[in-house]
C-alpha cells in the first residue's frame, strides 16, 4: 500500500501514454500484449519486445492511457464507470507500477497526438502469431504472386505478424523482390531459412535498414571449399553491420534463444507462441504442429479455402484436442 501511495504521489498529475506499436492481440482463452523494445544507441525498435498475457479490466485500464488524461483523471473515469469495482485507485496504480516503461510512460505534458493500441486477432478462434511460408521459386506467374501478395496481406491484417519464409529465389526475380520487400515493409520480424547464402553485395546494403526485424537461418552443408568460403564472407559482413545470422539444420525449427530476444523466450513459450504454429507449403497446403502428438496436422489449402476458414478449422481440431499447444 505504501509503494503504491508514493508511485501514486509521483504520477498523479502526469499523463500515461501508450509507447508507440503496442498491440494487443485476442485469442479466445487469452489477451496477448506486445510491446516494442528500443534501442536508445541505434535508435531504432527490435521486432519482439515484450510479451504478456492481460485480463479484459487491465486492458480497459491500458485504453484510457492515451496521453490526454492525468492519472487522476483515468481513476476518475474508471470509478464512475465501474462503481461495483472497490479499491479501484489501487487496482490502478498497481497495474501502472507494474508496467510502467514497459507498455507505457508517464509524461509531464499533455500529448498533442492521441497514442492508442492495435487490437488484432478475435475471441471466436486462435489466430496464429507465426507462420511460416514456402515460396515456389519457380513458379513466375502473375497469378502466383497475386496470391502469394493477398495471402501475405490478409495474415498481416489478422495479426500474423511475425513470418518464416523459405525459398531460394525470393531475393532474385524483380517479382520475388517486390515479395519480399513488401514483408520488410510490413512484418514485425522476418526468418529467412535458406540452403545456401546467396546474396548480392547491393542488397546487403538496402537491407541495412531492416536489421532490427530480418534473421538469416542459413542450414548450408556445402562442401566445396571455394563456395563455403564465400558465403562465410558475406555472412560475415552481415553480421559486422548488425545482421542477424543463425546456423542450423532445415528439419530444426528456430529458437527463441538463437535470437537477440532472449528475454522474451519464456514468456513466448508461456502463451504457446512457438514458429511451428502455422506451416504453409509451397503447394499451398496449410498445416499446424501438435506438439503433444508430435505431428502435423492437416488444415486445407490456402488456394482453395480462405484464410478464415483455415484459422476456423485450426480451432476446430483445438477444441477436440488433435491439435495441443501447451
Amino acid at each position: 500500500m505504501g509503494d503504491t501511495s508514493r508511485f501514486y504521489e509521483s504520477v498523479k498529475n502526469k499523463y500515461p501514454k501508450l509507447k508507440d506499436g503496442t498491440r494487443v492481440h485476442l485469442w479466445p482463452k487469452e489477451n496477448i500484449i506486445i510491446g516494442p523494445i528500443y534501442d536508445e544507441e541505434d535508435g531504432y525498435k527490435k521486432s519482439i519486445g515484450n510479451v504478456d498475457s492481460l485480463s479484459w479490466k487491465q486492458i480497459v485500464i491500458l485504453a484510457e492511457c492515451d496521453g490526454k488524461n492525468t492519472t487522476d483523471d483515468i481513476i476518475n473515469i474508471l470509478s464512475n464507470r465501474y462503481r461495483n469495482i472497490h479499491n479501484m485507485k489501487e487496482k490502478v496504480m498497481e497495474f501502472f507500477m507494474f508496467y510502467e516503461n514497459v507498455y507505457l510512460t508517464f509524461e509531464d505534458d499533455i500529448q498533442t497526438l492521441s497514442s492508442v493500441f492495435e487490437i488484432t486477432g478475435n475471441k471466436s478462434y486462435i489466430t496464429p502469431l507465426y507462420f511460416t511460408i514456402e515460396i515456389d521459386g519457380d513458379n513466375n506467374t502473375n497469378d502466383y504472386f497475386s496470391e502469394i501478395t493477398s495471402l501475405l496481406n490478409c495474415m498481416y491484417e489478422k495479426g500474423c505478424r511475425f513470418i518464416e519464409v523459405i525459398g531460394e529465389d525470393i531475393l532474385k526475380n524483380k517479382s520475388m523482390r517486390e515479395i519480399f520487400q513488401y514483408m520488410l515493409d510490413h512484418f514485425d520480424l522476418i526468418v529467412v531459412t535458406k540452403d545456401s547464402f546467396t546474396i548480392d553485395r547491393s542488397l546487403i546494403k538496402e537491407l541495412d535498414n531492416y536489421r532490427h526485424k530480418v534473421i538469416w537461418k542459413v542450414y548450408s552443408k556445402n562442401d566445396d571449399t571455394r563456395i563455403k568460403l564465400k558465403e562465410d564472407i558475406k555472412i560475415t559482413s552481415l553480421i559486422k553491420r548488425g545482421h542477424t545470422v543463425v546456423r542450423g539444420d532445415r528439419e530444426k525449427a528456430i529458437k527463441i534463444e538463437d535470437m537477440r530476444f532472449k528475454d522474451t523466450k519464456e514468456r513466448f513459450s508461456k502463451y504457446g507462441a512457438e514458429w511451428s504454429h502455422l506451416y504453409i507449403s509451397s503447394d499451398g497446403s496449410v498445416k499446424s504442429y501438435s506438439f503433444q502428438k508430435d505431428k502435423r496436422v492437416y488444415l486445407g489449402n490456402i488456394f482453395n479455402n480462405s484464410v478464415e476458414e483455415i484459422f476456423l478449422e485450426m480451432q476446430n481440431k483445438i477444441d477436440k484436442l488433435e491439435i495441443v499447444y501447451q
